[in-house]
Parts: structure tokens; C-alpha cells; sequence
């Protein structure tokens, strides 16, 4: 049993591993399409579909206003947003191309500057929103930015403390089922443990 179960995870792990390697390959494909204007010069598009950026990007720093933020004490249900300033801090344009909560109650939205270059000391606003509804608790949360920026992605954190919402009603305990009583089998003979005959 044991053997058969060291099988099974080292086929899982093999196979992990090669399908990790295949996507990378094939998003390292499609990274980049270049592009040909009018008067046949070539221009690097940076793929909108990819959270990396290949050689022919030029890449870029942002900077935040601040890089956490504290909602401190609310209550369970309530849905809190803040707003994080964000500078294009380096030489070249910026592309912001997707942003991502840690999970669906952390929701940032770039919706007016995604995918549209930023300007080299130009900043845009992010709201970012958390929904504190079945979350009590210290709770800390990020957001990714993905660009041609480095490091990508770059992180911002939120966190809050959610208090119970006393008024919830608390969920019922399973119900207990009929009672189940095991005996002990039979003893096998010596050497033949782990299976009767």
C-alpha cells in the first residue's frame, strides 16, 4: 500500500512539473507580437494575455502613495474601498495590463487606464475594494499589478480586523447519524497481517 501510494505521488509530481514547463514555453510564445506600421518599422506589443514581459518590452518602475492599507475595525458585511495612488516612477511608458485581488473579496479596478500607457511621472488612481461578508477576523489581502513594470507583479496589501456580525445566525451542527459500533476482526496468523485467508 505504501509502495503503491509513493507511486502515485511521484507520477503526480512528474506530471506537475512537465505541465508546469509546457505552459511556461507556450506563454513565453505569445509574449510579444511585432508589429509593422506604415513605413515598415517594427514595434513590440506587449501581449495582454501574459502576466510577463519579454526582452523587447521596455520595462518600467511604479511607485504607490502607500503600499498598505489599514481599514481597522469593521464590522462582518460591510464592503470598504480605498484608493491607491499609483506613478508611472521610471524612464518608459506604463502598461498596466491586469490587476488582481489575492481573492473575489478584494476587487481592484483599473478599468480606466488598463491596457493604455501611462506616461513616464504620471500617476492614476486605484480603488480597491474589500467585501468583509462570511470574513471575521484579522484578514490580510494583496493586489497584483502586472505590466511591463519590475518586479512583476508588484503588490500592494490590505488588511482589517472583522468583527462577528452578532445578529448572524450560526450555522447548524451537523446532525449526529445512526451510531455505528466496530469489532475488531479476527486474529490472523503470524506473518499474515493485514489480510485474512
Amino acid at each position: 500500500m505504501k509502495h503503491l501510494l509513493s507511486l502515485t505521488i511521484a507520477a503526480a509530481l512528474l506530471f506537475g512539473l512537465n505541465s508546469c514547463k509546457k505552459t511556461e514555453a507556450s506563454v513565453a510564445d505569445d509574449k510579444v507580437a511585432v508589429k509593422a506600421d506604415a513605413d515598415g518599422k517594427t514595434t513590440n506589443q506587449l501581449s495582454t494575455s501574459s502576466s510577463t514581459v519579454s526582452a523587447g518590452i521596455d520595462q518600467t518602475t511604479i511607485a504607490f502613495d502607500k503600499e498598505k492599507h489599514d481599514f481597522g475595525q469593521i464590522k462582518e458585511g460591510e464592503k470598504v474601498k480605498t484608493t491607491f495612488q499609483l506613478t508611472n516612477s521610471g524612464d518608459h511608458d506604463l502598461i498596466i495590463n491586469r490587476a488582481q485581488g489575492s481573492c473575489g473579496c478584494t476587487v481592484p479596478d483599473v478599468s480606466e487606464f488598463k491596457n493604455k500607457p501611462i506616461k513616464p511621472g504620471e500617476s492614476v488612481e486605484v480603488d480597491v475594494e474589500f467585501d468583509s461578508r462570511n470574513r471575521t477576523g484579522n484578514q490580510t489581502k494583496q493586489v497584483k499589478f502586472y505590466g511591463n513594470i519590475a518586479p512583476n507583479p508588484t503588490t500592494v496589501t490590505i488588511t482589517a480586523k472583522v468583527e462577528a456580525d452578532p445578529n448572524k445566525p450560526k450555522a447548524a451542527a451537523p446532525a449526529a447519524g445512526p451510531k455505528v459500533e466496530v469489532t475488531p476482526s479476527k486474529a490472523t496468523e503470524t506473518g499474515h497481517e493485514g489480510h485474512n485467508h
